[in-house]
């Protein structure tokens, strides 16, 4: 499997929920994420409920796969069309 497959499945589980991102709800509600888990495109989300949406988001999955967005993006719809 090459690193931009990875990426796309990682993404689609995100999002359909069947992979869940690294943390866990505190007993506040807020969602934490160990450090080693925060990358660049996270700079200014607080732990809370809208880092676990910027977790799924493929900005974020690219980020962790080092590739870009728009490779992802392209590489996601090329799949979803594939799969119809």
């Amino acid at each position: 499997m090459t690193v931009l497959q990875a990426a796309v499945l990682e993404y689609l589980g995100r999002q359909n929920r069947t992979i869940q991102p690294s943390g866990y709800l505190d007993n506040k509600g807020h969602w934490t994420v160990p450090p080693e888990d925060r990358l660049s495109c996270c700079q200014g989300i607080q732990e809370s409920l809208l880092y676990n949406v910027h977790a799924r988001s493929l900005k974020h999955v690219a980020a962790m796969f080092g590739i870009s967005p728009s490779t992802l993006r392209r590489a996601v719809k090329e799949r979803k069309s594939a799969h119809k």
